[in-house]
């Protein structure tokens, strides 16, 4: 499946982007494209939305 984006997983000195913590909890990936630019992509195993929710990175 192409979606268009070439991404890499978000890789710093000591930090890598699967299961990534943040104050509020953890990421299941962030990745980030050749501009620097971040994403974060969450994985549901199923297609509820009940435990859905709004992350932002600023």
């Amino acid at each position: 499946m192409e979606f268009g984006l070439k991404l890499k997983m978000y890789k710093r000195k000591g930090l890598y982007g699967r299961q990534f913590i943040i104050p509020v909890g953890r990421l299941d990936l962030l990745c980030e494209d050749d501009e620097g630019n971040l994403y974060v992509i969450e994985l549901k195993k199923d297609s509820g939305y009940d435990d859905a929710y709004r992350l932002r990175i600023i």
